[in-house]
């Protein structure tokens, strides 16, 4: 085995561990359960800032504070947060990064510290510069982090998720929600089990395609930028994430049937419209690969697609789920194609273009 494929092969193993940080993960977010509502309880709007992969999440994390614990909520690029915007002066701001080095994520903390907003970071770990402008601190603690940022993205969506919920206004949603993210855990690991031949099979398809289009709404949407993102960082992929509505209204027209399209569809207020995209592209005679966890809402007109299925949940909370097939079909796409990748961060000269905090 060449040293490429022991980085891959490490890699899709610390995938597989994910269930086993959430776990720990939970018994850290009940022992800190009464700190943490108590101050998010404190004011009505969140703003949700971050970059890459932590972007993402606080695109979950808006969603989930809107539609759950119904909250004013916001996500922006950290970026766009310091530069396109009036920095608010009440609320709270929820700074996400993995690393708590990210330089303007870190400026994002320092500024709206000073400006009066309570600052919350959400981080790998408490030993991080970040910290230094922080009201509190959710740790995701994830050990030795190894390969794409896979089980730190998947602990922060987990965190958010536990704290919306307990937030929730709706009792009946609250206690389907809390059995659902109780049981996570478990239906993670089930699903990668479940799963590992269907990702073995798109793999191979995939090595075949140089272009991967990814399609979601609503959650179903947040997956797809992950997957395209893991796409891009591990297979060198060209890769791009469209929400349902926007692929639907341009016409499909940059498509050719050398591509191939994944489908994001857990049973939703989404579903009747994936449906009709997957109907569309069929009839078009494009390659579809079905993520859905409701495989037999897709059985009757599905046309041979492979399907990879995933374990049912609600809606809202399938993103946390989802994204780990694609995170392993990334993997194991790259090991099938035998590429040379031995890293996945490159190094003094990446994190001095984009401004790591030293």
């Amino acid at each position: 085995m060449n040293l490429a494929t022991k980085f891959l092969s490490k890699s899709l193993e610390h995938i597989k561990q994910q269930p086993k940080y959430l776990k720990k993960l939970r018994e850290w977010l009940n022992k800190n359960e009464n700190m943490l509502l108590d101050f998010f309880d404190q004011e009505e709007t969140l703003y949700f800032v971050g970059c890459g992969d932590s972007y993402f999440v606080a695109l979950y994390g808006r969603l989930l504070f809107e539609l759950i614990a119904s909250k004013n909520a916001f996500a922006e690029n950290s970026y766009e947060f310091l530069n396109y915007r009036k920095i608010p002066e009440n609320g709270i701001i929820v700074t996400i990064s993995a690393s708590g080095r990210t330089g303007r994520t870190v400026d994002c903390a320092k500024i709206a510290k000073k400006k009066g907003l309570k600052v919350v970071t959400l981080i790998n770990s408490k030993d991080s510069p970040i910290t230094k402008y922080s009201d509190l601190n959710i740790i995701t603690g994830v050990p030795n982090p190894y390969g794409p940022p896979s089980s730190t993205s998947t602990t922060a969506l987990y965190s958010l998720a536990y704290i919306s919920i307990k937030l929730a206004k709706n009792n009946m949603l609250k206690k389907t929600l809390e059995t659902q993210l109780l049981n996570l855990p478990t239906l993670m690991e089930t699903t990668i089990i479940d799963a590992q031949n269907a990702i073995f099979e798109t793999a191979k398809i995939l090595t075949e395609k140089s272009k991967v289009y990814l399609v979601g709404a609503g959650p179903g949407y947040i997956t797809s930028l992950f997957g395209a993102a893991k796409f891009r960082e591990a297979l060198w992929a060209h890769s791009i994430s469209f929400e349902a509505e926007e692929f639907h209204h341009y016409g499909l027209i940059s498509l050719d049937k050398e591509d191939i399209v994944i489908l994001i569809s857990p049973t939703g207020k989404s579903t009747q419209k994936m449906q009709r995209i997957h109907s569309a592209l069929k009839k078009i005679g494009i390659n579809t690969i079905l993520l859905t966890n409701s495989s037999e809402e897709f059985n009757a007109f599905n046309g041979g697609s492979l399907i990879i299925n995933t374990q049912k949940v609600d809606e809202i909370l399938s993103t946390i789920i989802d994204i780990v097939p694609l995170q392993m079909l990334a993997i194991m796409t790259a090991i099938e194609k035998g590429l040379p990748v031995t890293g996945f961060r490159y190094g003094r000269i990446l994190s001095s273009l984009i401004e790591y905090v030293k």
